[in-house]
């Protein structure tokens, strides 16, 4: 079994066009990498607040099996750490829940 972590920020622009509370609109969150910024090639900024986290466990054949989601309020600074541990805690809740 692997795991793959993706990482989903708000960019500085988009924030401020939001209440700046709340869970963050699908709309207003893009692929980020922590090393290469926006996977999008953009050159924005991530805004230090908002985010999502989806953690993926993967069969060896590639197939997923479970998965887990952390999502960062807007009114709350995004943990890269933090939304991992969630994420992957409630992947492997899922895990263990299917025998």
């Amino acid at each position: 079994m692997r795991t793959i972590v993706k990482h989903f920020r708000v960019p500085r622009h988009v924030y401020h066009a939001t209440k700046g509370k709340g869970r963050p609109p699908a709309e207003a969150l893009f692929v980020y990498s922590r090393n290469r910024g926006f996977v999008s090639g953009k050159h924005w900024k991530p805004h230090p607040r908002g985010g999502e986290t989806i953690a993926y466990i993967m069969d060896d054949e590639g197939r997923v099996v479970a998965s887990g989601v952390a999502t960062c309020s807007l009114s709350d600074n995004f943990n890269y750490r933090r939304g991992r541990e969630i994420a992957l805690g409630r992947a492997m809740a899922q895990v263990r829940s299917n025998g």
